[in-house]
């Protein structure tokens, strides 16, 4: 009863209460198995956590980081004990490493805006105050697709409840994103009010600080909303500087009070299933000009917190780069086989239909400037304008990747196998084909799925393709 109690609590914003019946909890040691004090110690000291946020709002930032560290370690700690049954703590781990991210990009913008308060000026360009305040709406987007993609990975194993909570930290990110671009709109560059202004007008449309409607009626959404309307609305640069700094630092400091919302399934200690997906070459179309460096023994040197319930079957499935070689103006084909996890089909709390692999193409070399090149690209002392340059053909490259989304049903037994026809490469280099695996559901909601490999296991499967003419082709053979 004071485990259940103790979850209420937690999931409810009481963090004292449940701070204080986990460390009642851990009293009893002594008949406690080591995996339930680790699981206790976690969540201990995760609300203790939580708890100097909401009692002493920014002030409590470090404590709050160490005790989320030493959360993290304990849950490495309990993956190892958890390895081989159908239990893991992936879910915690990753939250947790979110929420720390939050709070030192929080600790910055803090530090950042008293710096703007105390001296009445706007940091000037080319100085390191400058740069940070133009990096701080970009981080909190990132961080904010960061958290969705979290969303997409366990949305189908996870309640309701855990979804929301999900979804309103992702929205929290773009509202400060939003909100440091409409008080400091002089101070960003021009790369990162465009990306500020996407989430701004986002904001206008849904008059809710990118709250999805679902999530509206949740008190922290409400808070946003309110914060949003109120203060930043009508915010523009004809306000005194130190009038918006001083309004920044008190909603900074509102948003580290608020109790953060807590998803449910942060004590549930169940496995997220992890599926195997291998991408290769077709042989009537490319040249296998290398080897496989899927590891061949079977090993799975797993620390994220798994359990390492399913073992992947050695040289067949598997996250591994393969090295393709084909002509340029030539059509090619991409073979990709997988299967489901054997306990994917039960843990899944939505019906699902179809399995996607999202494959994207990019360009994976980079010229060498050479001796004509700017002298501030050699020394690598770029001014902003050579830095918008390259950002510029970056950008470039990207526009010209190919990427697409093929769907194929799975059998009972989770065995699939499709082939991707890929349009030619004209250009001559070095592409990367990155491939993620997917799903989607009864409804038409699409989601994402883990893979069965190494530490980053929503990365997808890499395979390199070596574009050449076919002059040289043809000189080889």
């Amino acid at each position: 009863k004071l485990y259940l109690l103790g979850r209420h609590a937690l999931v409810t914003g009481n963090f004292q209460a449940s701070d204080r019946i986990y460390s009642f909890l851990l009293k009893l040691s002594t008949s406690l198995s080591e995996e339930s004090f680790l699981c206790f110690s976690m969540l201990r000291h995760f609300s203790h956590a939580e708890e100097s946020m909401t009692s002493q709002g920014c002030m409590g930032i470090p404590v709050a980081i160490q005790r989320l560290k030493i959360a993290v370690s304990l849950i490495k700690s309990l993956s190892k004990r958890l390895r081989g049954s159908d239990a893991g703590v992936w879910f915690q781990s990753q939250f947790m490493r979110l929420r720390v991210d939050f709070l030192q990009l929080v600790a910055s913008l803090r530090e950042a805006v008293a710096q703007i308060r105390l001296t009445g000026i706007l940091p000037k360009k080319y100085t390191r105050s400058r740069n940070h305040m133009n990096h701080l709406p970009r981080c909190f987007v990132l961080l904010g697709s960061r958290y969705m993609s979290f969303y997409k990975h366990v949305g189908l194993f996870t309640s309701q409840q855990s979804k929301s909570a999900i979804r309103t930290h992702a929205a929290l990110c773009l509202f400060v994103a939003s909100a440091i671009a409409r008080a400091f709109p002089d101070v960003l560059d021009e790369r990162s009010k465009v990306l500020s202004g996407k989430v701004m007008e986002a904001s206008d449309a849904t008059d809710s600080a990118t709250v999805p409607l679902a999530d509206s009626s949740h008190p922290f959404s409400q808070l946003m909303a309110r914060l949003h309307k109120v203060v930043f609305e009508d915010m523009d640069v004809g306000i005194d500087v130190v009038v918006r700094a001083t309004a920044m630092q008190e909603v900074v400091e509102c948003i580290a009070k608020a109790p953060a919302p807590v998803p449910r399934d942060i004590i549930n200690t169940m496995a997220i299933p992890r599926s195997f997906l291998q991408v290769h070459g077709d042989a009537d179309h490319v040249s296998l000009s290398s080897h496989d460096d899927v590891d061949k023994d079977g090993n799975d040197d797993d620390d994220d917190g798994d359990g390492g319930a399913e073992q992947r079957p050695p040289n067949i499935f598997g996250m591994g780069r393969r090295h393709v070689e084909v002509q340029s103006g030539k059509a090619f084909r991409i073979h990709v086989v997988g299967k489901l996890a054997p306990d994917f089909v039960r843990k899944s709390k939505i019906e699902f239909n179809t399995v996607l692999i999202h494959y994207r193409i990019i360009v994976s070399t980079k010229e060498d400037p050479g001796p004509h090149a700017p002298q501030n690209v050699q020394d690598g002392n770029r001014d902003e304008k050579a830095a918008h340059e390259d950002d510029a053909i970056i950008d470039e490259a990207s526009e010209a990747a190919v990427e697409g989304t093929c769907g194929i049903g799975v059998s009972p037994s989770g065995n699939f196998a499709m082939s991707i026809p890929c349009d030619a490469l004209r250009a001559v280099g070095k592409y990367e084909l990155a491939t993620t695996m997917g799903c989607r559901d009864i409804r038409g909601g699409e989601w994402k799925l883990l893979l069965r490999d190494g530490d980053d296991s929503a990365a997808g499967c890499q395979l390199s393709i070596n574009v050449v003419s076919p002059s040289s082709s043809s000189s080889k053979s």
